[in-house]
């Protein structure tokens, strides 16, 4: 129980805003961005240290630990933890289909017996924020499934199942449920767009097919214009609720030589693969309501490459691409890292890239949701999921060295 202790004395008040003058005051939704900060109603300004709680994209639609905890248990857990929002996964299917979520996956929930998948999530989402603890809707695949491969169809925006305004009208139900919540503060218009790589095999080897593989672009004004896209997004759930955050993600750029790789069966984590905002530079992003918007973008150790040992890399060297993919929208906007994390064994916590990106986040002060809350990476195989920053069980934090580090970050 040691890691309790240490996020304890966040969860002995509402979760508030630590301000200039020592005072703590709740924070007061809805949110909105003044320069490169964060405010909420009162002008007081607010950061977000959010974690992850994925589940409801899965083929089994239900957020992961269900299984195995109440829902209230696994929430104050969060809250001790001292993070004040979740950003709380679901996929466009989840939403079209609205099936029943499996009783079986429900045993130490019974109230949730017979309840649909929105259902669920919405008493979930409630239970959050009457707690105070903020929500971020994050529209994370099309089809429901693990995310994220350039070989999955789910790249982009749309696919030959789902048309853009397909899934705008999806997004649009999640957003219509819980416009009169106020502390569901804000959306992840979509998570990882990335390219969509199609191949045929011919003679046991992978040969490229050109015609339906598909790169997504920044500014292009094509179909492929994920900026554009984005916009025509934001704008659209602005109309639905003005007080929304809308947050927009980066894309994934691949090369000739990644997709070589790619076809020759080796996976994303071994390139360097990054997400960029390269293209804001110019080409911003322009929202009916332009104080409500929040530019994100993923870091893990796999988006670099130095072609060498990471030990032999300076933080000066590794904050010049970081700088370079997403740290320079700091200086106009908020930027919220919306993903990123560590295997939790302590031997990962001295690691260079961790250390690093550790100390660019306390030094720009950015928004963030750490992946994941959950102690398995799926259901159907029971893997542990080792960025998770519960056990198995669901019972506490595997690793308090971990969660401590995290809540250096809570400023």
């Amino acid at each position: 129980m040691l890691s309790l202790l240490v996020g304890l004395l966040y969860a002995l008040s509402p979760l508030n805003i630590l301000h200039q003058d020592g005072i703590d005051l709740p924070i007061s939704p809805p949110l909105s961005t003044v320069g490169n900060q964060i405010v909420d109603s009162n002008n007081h300004t607010v950061h977000l240290h959010c974690v992850a709680w994925s589940g409801f994209h899965m083929e089994d639609y239900l957020a992961f630990g269900l299984e195995f905890q109440p829902v209230q248990r696994i929430i104050n857990l969060i809250k001790l933890g001292g993070f004040n929002c979740v950003r709380f996964e679901f996929s466009a299917e989840m939403v079209l289909k609205n099936p029943k979520v499996d009783s079986e996956l429900l045993k130490p929930n019974p109230e949730y017996i017979g309840m649909s998948a929105i259902e669920i999530y919405q008493d979930i989402v409630k239970l959050l924020t009457d707690q105070q603890v903020m929500v971020i809707l994050d529209y994370h695949m099309m089809d429901a499934g693990w995310c994220c491969d350039p070989l999955d169809e789910n790249g982009l925006w749309y696919n030959k199942r789902w048309s853009e305004s397909s899934v705008l009208e999806q997004l649009k139900v999640m957003v219509e449920l819980n416009k009169n919540n106020p502390f569901v503060i804000g959306v992840d218009v979509r998570n990882e767009i990335r390219p969509v790589i199609k191949f045929y095999t011919v003679l046991g080897k992978r040969i490229l097919d050109p015609i339906n593989t598909h790169h997504p672009t920044w500014g292009t004004g094509l179909k492929s214009d994920w900026a554009q896209a984005s916009e025509r997004f934001g704008n659209e759930l602005l109309k639905i609720n003005p007080d929304l955050l809308i947050i927009i993600q980066g894309m994934f750029v691949l090369d000739s030589d990644h997709i070589k790789l790619i076809l020759e069966g080796t996976k994303p984590k071994d390139l360097k693969f990054p997400q960029q905002l390269k293209g804001v530079k110019n080409r911003p992003i322009e929202l009916i309501y332009p104080n409500k918007l929040v530019y994100s973008s993923h870091d893990y150790s796999w988006h670099y490459l130095f072609n060498r040992p990471w030990k032999d890399v300076t933080y000066e060297e590794w904050k010049e691409e970081a700088e370079s993919n997403w740290g320079f929208i700091t200086k106009d906007h908020p930027l919220f890292l919306g993903e990123f994390g560590t295997t939790h064994y302590e031997r990962a916590l001295n690691r260079p890239y961790w250390k690093y990106l550790l100390r660019y986040m306390k030094e720009l002060k950015v928004h963030w949701a750490y992946w994941a809350i959950e102690g398995i990476q799926q259901r159907a195989t029971g893997e542990e999921n080792i960025f998770g920053l519960l056990n198995m069980n669901y019972t506490d934090y595997v690793c308090p060295k971990l969660l401590h580090q995290l809540q250096q970050l809570m400023f």
